[in-house]
């Protein structure tokens, strides 16, 4: 029997098997190739036979093949053979036989095989026909005696061939990547087809070449027992594992004669590389979907081919799909533009014939392309672009076009502008179009022309309080320093900040970990290096263009986002992704989540780096060198608008590129196809050492992440979670140094001003105007050009909170890290770690089932906790990081919205928008002084902040702070040794952060000069409330929420509260016994909750179990009676809210009626706001295996949401509005102002200012007919929309047959005079 009967022979030098690399399995491994299936079975047995308690040897089989060797690779499968040494017992006779016979073979075959060959190459022998001879059906068939050499036959192969035939083979070689391998060529097959195995030697194999396994020791140095062995850096799989052999960590002390070298000498057996796996078949959902609509990726696909310069890829897939799906002009313009940068005008010839024949009107930056591409070739056809010249006439499109009407990069425009002037000598291109106005009447006063405006600006009191800008805070030199320092960063796109745990001195144990970590964090690297190289070659190899079957196409499309980046920045990437969201708890997150998110990590590094291609970090570096002016003076930034200026900029600066450039997102499946595939890499190459935490423990490699499937609702979904071996060893490691993404961080400049919706925020990574998803119908309607003019308003609002520079308050800001490294305080509302939750009890042999079933409750209740605290406590480390790292800069935030059109900013992790403790460390970069009334101001906002007097006058509340000034000033000398009163404050840390700001301006020299930079809140009285109240005019609840002006303020939770408690009084009269159970149990506390998410469309359950939360620290009642007194007092609050908000519930339900009926009609609710923003409720029903043109799995509209949402969402598209008019007008008298939605801030000094502004701009807003003008948009879009039948109708709408008859039915308003409003203190107090 011969073992290397019809098979081809892989090169291998000679040694003996004791020097073949060991693996962690105690496996050595020699891989050689075999298809004989007879062959296999019987040594397969014999293998099986001597594996029993023996020195064993198996064939497995192989599925991965090197980049290198994938065109040796025919139908043949090649097999592994491993050799595992074991302790071994004294053998029978028959084992001893039949492992004599396995020896014998596997030395022969070593032998045999290095009979011919020449050093240093690998030669591929093609498989000897079968016996049987049978007529072949393809012409030109030889047969054996005249085959044709094999793809990489040598020439000189003589063995068991004529020399003639010999002679006519073609050498093929092959060069191994980082190995020197001698080359071997197959055995005599004639005489191994003789050979018997009972004839074999006997003897076999010396046993003296097995070396045995000794016992080693760990070295102090190999913590964990980690260390790359480079020599073994080999990746073996078989069909049902995923061996980790390719980056070993050798977990025992080796001797540094036994080493193996990497370097590949005489006398060591070498292993060929194998073959990388093949691409794994998607999801079949996913696959479907994919397969269904290629269109998905192809503008990706474009834009991915032209950056990486696989132009003859991009032709390819855009060839075989332009025939198959359509394809508008701006995909044909991407193909254009890249062929352009080429010289390319063949291929582009051929694209403007394809348009032709599609009926496809070239525009003008089509047109343009062609000119660029002419302009870039060395010979210049004169008639080819007078042609072309020509074929723009036909087609309307002028010269002038060209240069108003496209987009360049580089050195486009000047490339083309020469072109054209070879033709026209005397041709000078035109200026910029005049930029249009804003039309919302709103602000028309706002919004003239700029002789009329710099006349307006010529007084004096609109100049003056020093508050805007940069001017006195950096100069120009300094403030084009940090713009190279911001714009680096982002080029990085990503920045290292040093933990505050990090103190210098960490403890063994933390060194311990963190070296461990270390170490596998090296590991994985290269494994995943590796792994990526792999799924490259694979994806290249099966993707041989879209019109094979699915798996190829799928490896087709995908292969060239692989190689967006390189392989270590892929891999840097998936590290970084796995600490920031996997690793950081045993939860873990959502297999199609992680993968949409290194999906759209990778993109942002595509849009930074293909900007950076095109020229744009010079342009913007040019622009914002002019911007720093702007910026430095504060007469200019009243004077002009950020965006108006940056307008200006970019109409004086034409040469270079456009930095306007539309950069369109990817689908929702193209981010996540591209995630998936490097999810799989995470889970398959990362491993983990078991034994890094118990040396005593059996060490082998496990993964270190797991899938598990876990119920949402009626959804089986898909999860990855972390080993909690890796959780517990990243949570005592305790890593010094932290990577965040440059979105995540403040700017250290201003943002880019908004002046389109897809431009604007930071300097290079992309960010979106509105938080919507991609394709929506609100994506869409801000993505149209003809409508920028409306939103810019709602631009230049955003602009203006962007431009407020902040500092951190340094003294604050060290108070709370000492507090956070003395483990937290639960008090402080400081997180503390979860080390400090007591340890759940054990079970022993005495513990009894319902004990032990306690026990696992506790358990779990333990596990649940600890992940809790930590999320928390991570969290409060990354702000208290991010912090620390800014103490000693000015910063600013970039801002978007929401799709409700609520303002937010980019950086998640600080800002205002936080927590008491975020927003205690945050002032004003730049002060201003007190002034005669700011020291009390300060005074009025610490007890508006302690919570002590919320029914006092101001002038009460002053009095008591004077009253309270020595524990004031107690609390800021002594915050943590002191009386501690800033403790008892509802917002600690602000009001401690106000007691220091106090106590510095009372000792000052003079408090009315004294600079100020703390930020004086002004809060209104339940804004929702506030804006039902002014749309229906609804008198009493007017007076509740402080539209109407009161010497105190009125308290709406009280009010409630007390119809409640008359309500309950009658009851218990009537004999209702539960309603005398709740004697003495209706306070403020009980209802307010509820009051104040009545706005936002709360239920009467969801009011119920509100109050229930309430009523369980309540004595005298069991949990039946408080589940009744729940649904009791849910009813009476409803009944309360109804009695003193009549018109406010009478708008609630013409809102919700309205929206029941436009989603039942199978469409969502949308309507633009007083400015000019256009709202789309993005509420859809998910029918997995179903997708829309944009790849959401989303084809229903969700009835129940689009009612629920309309009127909360509406009302805070309302007061979103009146916080914009507030900044617009607030910038336009040179006040700082900033907002947290409903909560506006502003310097001490300009509080009375600001207050000011924002009554009138309330009254302004409510004084537009709201309701009527949301009327006549619904009724023009939807109302002609018959309702079906079969949709239930309430009692009184049952005549009702259209939407507009609905929609019409607007509720008439009351009787309050909304000029109250001006005199009122306590609307925002």
């Amino acid at each position: 029997m011969s073992f290397l009967r019809s098979c081809g022979s892989w090169a291998v030098q000679r040694a003996t098997v004791n020097k073949l690399p060991m693996n962690l399995r105690g496996e050595r491994r020699l891989s050689l190739p075999t298809t004989d299936a007879t062959e296999l079975r019987v040594f397969r047995r014999m293998c099986i036979a001597c594996g029993r308690n023996h020195n064993s040897m198996s064939v497995l089989p192989k599925r991965y093949f090197s980049s290198s060797q994938s065109h040796m690779i025919s139908t043949r499968k090649p097999y592994l053979i491993v050799v595992k040494e074991k302790e071994s017992p004294k053998e029978d006779g028959a084992m001893a036989q039949l492992k004599q016979v396995l020896d014998v073979r596997l030395e022969q075959l070593l032998e045999e095989s290095l009979k011919h060959g020449e050093p240093g190459r690998f030669y591929r022998y093609p498989k000897p026909l079968r016996t049987v001879n049978r007529p072949s059906r393809q012409k030109g068939h030889q047969p054996h005696s005249k085959r044709k050499p094999g793809f990489l036959e040598p020439k000189n192969q003589t063995d068991n061939k004529s020399s003639s035939h010999a002679s006519t083979q073609p050498k093929r070689k092959f060069k191994a990547k980082e190995l020197s391998l001698k080359s071997v060529q197959s055995s005599n097959v004639a005489q191994m087809q003789k050979e018997d195995v009972a004839s074999l030697p006997e003897g076999g194999m010396p046993k003296e070449r097995i070396a045995p396994v000794k016992d080693r020791t760990l070295s102090s140095s190999e913590v964990g027992g980690m260390e790359i062995n480079k020599s073994r850096l080999k990746s073996y799989r078989t069909r049902g594992e995923t061996e980790h052999s390719r980056m070993i960590l050798k977990s025992q002390k080796v001797d540094q004669s036994e080493k193996v070298d990497p370097d590949i000498k005489d006398d060591k057996l070498v292993i060929a590389r194998t073959d990388p796996k093949t691409p794994e078949k998607p999801d079949k959902k996913h696959m479907y979907h994919i397969m269904r609509d290629k269109s998905i990726y192809l503008e990706p696909l474009i834009e991915v081919c032209m950056f990486k310069n696989m132009t003859k890829r991009a032709l390819s897939e855009f060839n075989s799909l332009k025939s198959k799906m359509p394809i508008d002009v701006g995909i044909y313009n991407m193909m254009l533009k890249g062929l352009a940068q080429k010289g390319a005008l063949g291929n582009i010839r051929t694209l403007f014939d394809s348009m032709a024949a599609s009926g496809i009107n070239p525009d003008a930056q089509s047109y343009a392309a062609v000119l660029q591409c002419i302009g870039r070739m060395k010979f210049r056809h004169l008639q080819t672009i007078t042609k072309c010249l020509s074929d723009m006439a036909l087609h309307d499109i002028t010269i002038d076009d060209l240069f108003l009407k496209t987009t360049f990069s580089n050195d486009d425009r000047s490339v083309m502008l020469e072109v054209i002037q070879g033709v026209n000598p005397d041709y000078i291109p035109p200026r910029p179009l005049p930029r249009p106005h804003a039309t919302c009447g709103l602000v028309q006063d706002l919004y003239q022309d700029e002789a009329e405006l710099s006349d307006g600006q010529n007084d004096e009191s609109a100049v003056g309080h020093g508050s805007l800008g940069c001017s006195g805070l950096l100069t120009k030199e300094e403030f084009q320093d940090k713009f190279k320092e911001q714009l680096d960063l982002e080029i990085k796109e990503a920045a290292v900040i040093k933990s505050i745990e990090e103190d210098g001195n960490p403890d063994k144990n933390t060194l311990q970990k963190r070296e461990i970590l270390q170490q596998h964090k090296k590991v994985w690297k290269m494994s995943l290096v590796q792994a990526i190289k792999e799924e490259r070659e694979a994806f290249k190899r099966k993707g041989r263009g879209i019109s094979g079957p699915d798996q190829r196409s799928y490896a087709g499309m995908l292969y060239p986002f692989l190689n967006i980046l390189k392989p270590e920045e892929f891999a840097d990437l998936m590290l970084q992704a796995v600490a920031d969201t996997l690793a950081c708890s045993t939860e873990g997150l959502g297999s199609y989540s992680l993968s949409h998110e290194l999906g759209n990590r990778v993109h942002r590094k595509l849009i930074i780096r293909s900007k950076l291609q095109k020229g744009f970090a010079e342009k913007l570096e040019q622009m914002y060198d002019a911007f720093a002016d702007y910026h430095l003076s504060e007469e200019m930034m009243q004077r002009y608008k950020p965006r108006e200026y940056w307008q200006q900029l970019e109409d004086e600066l034409l040469d270079g590129p456009s930095l306007n450039h539309e950069t369109k997102p990817w689908k929702t499946l193209t981010n996540a196809s591209l995630g998936i595939v490097l999810v799989k890499m995470i889970a398959r190459e990362l491993r983990l050492d078991t034994a890094i935490m118990n040396p005593q423990a059996e060490r082998k490699l496990i993964p270190a992440f797991y899938n598990v499937y876990i119920f949402k609702g009626t959804k089986n979904v898909n999860y990855i979670k972390p080993h909690p071996t890796l959780v517990d060893l990243m949570e005592g490691a305790k890593e010094p140094d932290m990577t965040f993404d440059t979105t995540v961080l403040p700017m250290l400049v201003p943002p880019l001003p908004w002046n389109s919706c897809k431009y604007g925020g930071y300097l290079l990574t992309e960010t979106r105007i509105a938080r919507c998803p991609e394709g929506s119908q609100q994506d869409q309607e801000l993505s149209d050009p003809s409508r920028l003019k409306d939103w810019y308003p709602v631009m230049d609002s955003l602009n203006q909170l962007s431009a407020v520079p902040w500092r951190v308050n340094k003294p604050i800001l060290d108070v709370i890290i000492s507090v956070f490294k003395n483990n937290g305080s639960k008090e402080l509302n400081i997180p503390q770690p979860a080390s400090v939750l007591p340890q759940p009890p054990s079970i022993t042999s005495e513990t009894s089932k319902a004990d032990a079933a306690h026990v696992y409750r506790e358990r779990s209740l333990y596990q649940k906790l600890r992940g809790e605290m930590h999320s928390l406590r991570m969290t409060d480390l990354y702000k208290l990081s991010i912090a620390n790292k800014y103490r000693d800069e000015i910063f600013w935030f970039p801002y978007n919205l929401d799709f409700r059109g609520r303002v937010y900013p980019c950086p998640p992790h600080f800002n205002h928008l936080g927590n008491d403790v975020t927003r205690s460390i945050l002032v004003f970069a730049k002060g201003r002084p007190l002034g005669d009334k700011g020291l009390d101001w300060l005074k009025i906002h610490l007890i508006n902040l302690t919570g002590f007097l919320k029914k006092s006058s101001n002038q009460d509340r002053l009095k008591y702070a004077e009253e309270k000034m020595p524990l004031i000033l107690d609390s800021a000398d002594n915050p943590l040794e002191g009386q501690k009163w800033w403790q008892g404050a509802d917002k600690q840390w602000q009001s401690l952060a106000c007691c220091m700001e106090i106590a510095n301006a009372m000792r000052s020299d003079n408090p009315a000069e004294f600079i100020s930079y703390f930020p004086i809140h002004q809060d209104g009285s339940c804004n929702g409330l506030q804006h039902y109240a002014a749309l229906g005019r609804d008198k009493i609840g007017a007076e509740q929420v402080n539209l109407h002006p009161f010497d105190v303020p009125q308290d709406v939770y009280i009010g409630v509260a007390d119809l409640v408690e008359q309500q309950r009084a009658q009851d218990a009269e009537d004999g209702l016994e539960i309603a005398q159970l709740l004697e003495g149990k209706v306070e403020r506390k009980v209802v307010k909750q509820t009051v104040m998410t009545i706005v936002y469309g709360v239920t009467v359950y969801g009011a119920k179990l509100q109050i229930l939360k309430q009523l369980r620290e309540k004595e005298g009642l069991d949990r039946f009676q408080k589940s009744l007194a729940s649904k009791y007092l849910a009813n009476a609050v409803f009944n309360s809210l109804l009695k003193m908000f009549t018109k406010t519930r009478e708008i609630q339900s013409w809102l919700t009626d309205s929206a029941y009926y436009i989603a039942k009609a199978g469409h969502c609710v949308d309507w633009v706001t007083p400015l000019g923003f256009p709202v789309a409720q993005p509420y859809f029903k998910q029918r997995y295996g179903k997708y829309d043109d944009v790849g959401r799995s989303n084809v229903q509209i969700d009835t129940l949401k689009q009612k629920n949402g309309f009127a909360p969402n509406f009302i805070h598209s309302l007061d979103s509005t009146h916080m914009m008019l507030t900044s617009l007008y607030c910038q336009q008298a040179g006040i700082t102002y900033v907002s947290v939605h409903d909560c506006f801030w502003t310097h001490a000094s300009t509080v009375d200012e600001m207050n000011q502004i924002c009554r009138e701009q309330f009254v302004k807003l409510h004084g537009q007919p709201v309701l009527q003008n949301l009327s006549s948009f619904l009724d023009n879009k939807y109302g002609d929309i018959t309702i079906s039948k079969s949709v239930k109708k309430k009692p009184q709408n049952a005549e009702i047959q259209t939407i507009g008859d609905i929609v019409k039915q607007v509720p008439k308003p009351g009787e309050f005079d909304l000029t109250n409003v001006l005199q009122s203190t306590y609307f925002f107090s």
